[in-house]
């Protein structure tokens, strides 16, 4: 039998049946074992790959890897990492993340999507009276999101050689449905926005129904950023999960970087809301506390805070906006909404798209068009054809 030559590496049939491929790479012997001789053959040819290249890869798992891309690697801030992490626990963790890196195929990946359509991705909780969950089939959107994060920690795994190949090359993504942008009833959104000031919250809504501010970036708001009437929108107020809140400064790139400026009525609505809060302030006396943010040096007033001067929570935030709906007697929709319906009003009254992407912080105007301008021109033009229908002899 002819002698093995260096880095070729031996195949050894094991007592269970099963099949181990066997090679040294500067000197640290790598075994695969595996229940086929063919699948052996193939581990070797990866292993042989590997000494070839003088590489010796680590044993990481699918969830080890992506969990060191995204900590280490991709160099994102850390609402973004969570965002990571909270779209990959729920399905990818479970099916694939024990999985070896370098066994990774195409075919784990399209079972992986599949059961996400199905809603099979993950076992129903059972809640605390006993019943259980109905586990909802995930969007071709969010089965979008997580094919695009696979495929970047991949690309970089192959890149860094700790796996030969990117599966996801081979899997055809998902397709990108069209956003569908919700947005209130003008009629609708009046009601709330009166209701909101009855109850002296309209500052708070009316940047989000009339100007389309972010929650975030209401909620970051100080009054330090209000002058000369204008609110300067320079920070985001974030709550990470199990984190303190924290104030996230905007870079100069950043896309929602802007001045609003105030007008008569906001203006009205801002100094409403400061009467309010100093009377907070005199009723609360030493149980008042000015919040000074995680890192910041010194204390900010902010423009929105609880009645003893604590920052709104966006947890918070979000209750007080679904007990306004209910109280305003307006169907429930997320908070966002309030943002979609100023963009939409103002395209309605007829003000330019690259006018109202400034508005929202939008740092492409063709965003704003995709996402509202073409929208509403398909809801006149069915309403023309609608019309035409109605009247055609």
């Amino acid at each position: 039998m002819a002698r093995r030559t260096k880095g070729e590496g031996t195949l050894l049939e094991l007592p269970d049946g099963r099949w181990r491929a066997r090679i040294r790479i500067d000197g640290h012997e790598l075994t695969r074992d595996r229940t086929s001789r063919s699948e052996a053959v193939q581990a070797l040819a990866d292993l042989q790959e590997y000494s070839a290249l003088g590489v010796v890869p680590r044993d990481w798992t699918v969830q080890a890897w992506l969990e060191h891309w995204i900590e280490h690697i991709d160099n994102r801030d850390a609402s973004t990492r969570q965002g990571y992490r909270l779209l990959l626990k729920p399905a990818v963790y479970p099916a694939i993340g024990k999985l070896r890196l370098d066994r990774l195929q195409p075919e784990h990946i399209e079972r992986l999507y599949k059961t996400m359509r199905e809603g099979t991705h993950r076992k129903p909780k059972v809640r605390r009276d006993g019943s259980v969950e109905t586990v909802k089939p995930m969007s071709e959107s969010s089965i979008l999101k997580v094919h695009r994060v696979l495929s970047r920690a991949m690309k970089v795994a192959k890149q860094r050689r700790q796996a030969l190949r990117n599966p996801l090359e081979h899997v055809t993504p998902p397709k990108k449905q069209p956003s569908k942008v919700g947005s209130m009833r003008e009629r609708d959104a009046q009601r709330v926005i009166e209701q909101a000031i009855r109850d002296g919250e309209g500052a708070r809504w009316a940047l989000s129904i009339v100007y389309g501010v972010r929650p975030g970036e209401a909620l970051g708001l100080g009054w330090d950023m209000y002058e000369s009437r204008k609110l300067r929108i320079r920070r985001q107020l974030q709550q990470l999960v199990g984190e303190p809140v924290t104030l996230k400064p905007m870079t100069k790139t950043q896309e929602g970087l802007r001045d609003l400026d105030v007008d008569d009525f906001l203006a009205e609505l801002l100094a409403a809301h400061r009467k309010q809060q100093l009377e907070w302030m005199a009723d609360a006396g030493e149980q008042w506390t000015t919040w000074t943010p995680p890192g910041a040096e010194e204390p900010k007033l902010m423009l929105f805070t609880d009645r003893y001067g604590h920052p709104i929570r966006p947890r918070q935030d979000a209750t007080h906006w679904r007990r306004l709906l209910e109280r305003a007697g307006v169907e429930y929709q997320r908070p966002y909404v309030g943002r979609h319906t100023a963009a939409t009003m103002l395209i309605a009254n007829g003000i330019d798209a690259s006018t109202v992407a400034g508005v929202l912080g939008h740092s492409d105007s063709s965003f704003t068009m995709r996402t509202y301008v073409h929208p509403l021109e398909e809801k006149k033009r069915a309403a023309t054809e609608m019309m035409g229908k109605l009247f055609r002899p």
